[in-house]
């Protein structure tokens, strides 16, 4: 498996009912340019996995709060020509232009759909 990504947003949460320290890392794929609506509507796919991943529906607060932390630059990374792919381990590579994430089990890295 090799997907690859021209752009997309990337960020990490910690997994719910998981062990201390494990975190769940969130590619969110889109075309364009990032806008206040796109923006929205990636929170809203991102809420919705999120959801199916434990975490708890605080309503639509909860979209309001995880489009401020899509548009931070600390939480989330503007990425650009992302490869995730599953390496001879078994595993997962998301390797982007300057940075890779290497070596995480298959159930921790999430392809979201968001347009």
């Amino acid at each position: 498996m090799k997907m690859q990504i021209e752009k997309c947003l990337k960020t990490e949460f910690q997994i719910p009912n998981g062990q201390p320290g494990e975190r769940r890392i969130y590619i969110m794929p889109y075309v364009g340019n990032m806008t206040k609506g796109k923006i929205d509507q990636v929170a809203r796919s991102l809420k919705s996995q999120l959801l199916d991943d434990g975490w708890l529906d605080a309503g639509e607060g909860m979209v309001v709060e995880l489009a401020r932390h899509l548009e931070s630059s600390w939480y989330t990374g503007k990425e650009r020509q992302v490869t995730v792919e599953l390496n001879s381990a078994g595993r997962i590579d998301v390797l982007g232009q300057g940075w890779m994430c290497a070596n995480y089990p298959p159930d921790q890295v999430r392809v979201l759909a968001c347009s």
